[in-house]
C-alpha cells in the first residue's frame, strides 16, 4: 500500500512530526537543566495530539502513528533527562560546604 503525499490526507501528521523534532531538540539540549523537561512535555503533547487526530479522522494512517509514538518515547526520554538535572542541581546547590 502505497503513502499519499498530500498532507490534507494525512490529517495529524504534522503533529506527529513536529513531536518528533521536538523531542530530537529536547535530546539535544538535555545538558541544560529543565529545558529537556520543557520540550519533552511539548513533545508528549504534540505527539498525542496527532494521533488524536488521525484517529479521529478515521485515517488511521500507519506513518502518524509511528512518527508520532516515536516522538511521545523520545519526550518521555527528555522529560527523564530533565528531571534528573533538577534534581541533580537541587541536590548539589543545597548541600555543598562553604
Amino acid at each position: 500500500m502505497e503513502q499519499s503525499r498530500d498532507p490534507s490526507e494525512r490529517p495529524g501528521y504534522g503533529f506527529a512530526l513536529a513531536s518528533l523534532i521536538v523531542s530530537i531538540i529536547g535530546l539535544a539540549l538535555c545538558l541544560v537543566p529543565g529545558v529537556s523537561l520543557v520540550f519533552g512535555v511539548m513533545a508528549i503533547a504534540l505527539g498525542m495530539t496527532g494521533q488524536s487526530v488521525d484517529k479521529r479522522s478515521g485515517a488511521d494512517n500507519d506513518s502518524t502513528r509511528k512518527t508520532a509514538a516515536f516522538g511521545v518515547i523520545l519526550g518521555v526520554v527528555d522529560c527523564m533527562f530533565g528531571a534528573a538535572g533538577i534534581i541533580y542541581i537541587i541536590g548539589f546547590t543545597k548541600y555543598t560546604p562553604s
